[in-house]
Order: C-alpha cells, then structure tokens, then sequence
C-alpha cells in the first residue's frame, strides 16, 4: 500500500522542489524519476499480495530461518557500513560529496524497510497473542518500531539539508521500496511462492528503479561543475 504512496511523493517531489526550492529540473531528473515511478509499479503488481494469519509459533520459526538470519545479518551490515562511511565523511568535510550523499536515502530506505518489517511482526502478534503475558515481546518490538521510524526521518531530513531532494528523495524511494520487499518477501517467505512470469516482472521493476537511481546518482558531479562555473563567472561580471 506505500508503494503508491512513493510514486505520489516522487512525482509531487518532481513537480514542487524548482517551486519551493528554486532548483533546476533537467533532463535527467525527469528520465530518472519515470523510472523509478515505473519500476515501482513493476514490484508492487508483481509483489505477493497474499497476507495468511501466523500464529506465534509460526512467527517464530520463520525469524529463526536461515536465509532469514543470513539476510538480516548482511543487511545490518550495510547499513552499518553506510553509516560509518556517512559519518566519516561528515567528519572529514566531505558531507556535501556525491560519494557521501548517497548514503543518506539509502540509510534512511533500509531504516524504514525495518521499520515496515517490525510494525508487520508487531501487527502479527497483536492477532494472535495476549498482550498481558507477552509484553516481554510486545513492548521491544514497538520500541524498535518507534526507533527506526525516528531514525528514518531524521537522517532523510539530514540528507535534503544538505543536497537536493531532485537526488535524495528518489534515492530514498527506491531504497525504502526495495528494503520493504526484500525483508518482508525474505522474513515472511513470499518469494518461494512466485511464480516465473512473477519473478520476471518484479526483477525487472528492481532494474527500473537500480537504473532511475544510478541515472541520479552520476548526474549530480555535473550539477556541481556548473554551480562552480556560475560561482566563478559571477565575480568577473561585477568587475
């Protein structure tokens, strides 16, 4: 049901960001955009829409599953290798580089895919489970809800601060969409369920959305040279 939601964000983001932001719409910001929209759409008809009732047992042995353990532990990974590499950078001056721009949207994409993930699990148990005999569960799957939504937001805030919302806001998109299906579509075993014609399409949404994003993240050194030629230009006029 986000998905939708994202397209909204991005098109409204496409339209709105030269308006409220005087920022320069190209070529490229469009061509890229449509591609995530279309990617996105891609995933979401060709996403599991099936949502079965899981007991607490069931809920149990799929979080011990190994391709699970093993997914969440490369994810975890990531992100916390993109996020020493962020912090890093800021440290080192480099906060408004393209290197280190890229890693705000994808941070705060794969927060909010846990953040998704865990309310699924929360909602889950709510169904099947006595809230009085186990808050001991309950209670720190909410905290780790609440955790990751405030991290989300926090560190896509920080993103747009410091660069465009042309280059992070369809980065965190796509990040946000892909997180959000792989952890569920991992966790909850959906992909053992598609069938080929499925899978084709939804892999081709993914290539949708990888090539609107890499189309952003190589356009932005451009926009830089020209903002330093303006910059340059500019004291030779007033002389």
């Amino acid at each position: 049901l986000l998905a939708p939601l994202g397209s909204v964000t991005l098109i409204a983001n496409l339209v709105l960001a030269p308006i409220m932001h005087g920022e320069r719409l190209g070529s490229v910001d469009i061509t890229a955009t449509a591609l995530v929209v279309l990617g996105i759409a891609f995933t979401l008809v060709n996403s599991s829409t099936s949502s079965p009732s899981l007991t607490l047992s069931d809920i149990r042995t799929l979080s011990r599953r190994p391709a699970f353990l093993v997914f969440i532990a490369l994810y975890l990974a990531l992100l916390v290798s993109l996020a020493v590499h962020v912090i890093h950078g800021e440290r080192v001056g480099r906060g408004q580089t393209r290197e280190v721009a890229i890693g705000y949207p994808l941070i705060s994409g794969m927060l909010g895919g846990l953040t998704i993930l865990h309310a699924k699990l929360l909602t889950e148990l709510l169904k099947v489970a006595s809230v009085p005999t186990h808050l001991n569960v309950l209670v720190p799957i909410g905290l780790m809800v609440a955790l990751f939504a405030v991290s989300q937001t926090a560190v896509l805030n920080r993103g747009i601060g410091l660069h465009s919302s042309l280059f992070v806001v369809p980065l965190f998109s796509a990040s946000f969409l892909i997180a959000n299906l792989s952890a569920g579509g991992v966790f909850f075993d959906e992909f053992g369920s598609f069938a080929l014609f499925q899978l084709l399409g939804f892999l081709l949404g993914v290539a949708c959305v990888v090539a609107g994003v890499t189309a952003l993240a190589t356009k932005e050194p451009e926009e830089a040279e020209d903002d330093k030629g303006a910059r340059s230009s500019s004291p030779s006029k007033e002389e």
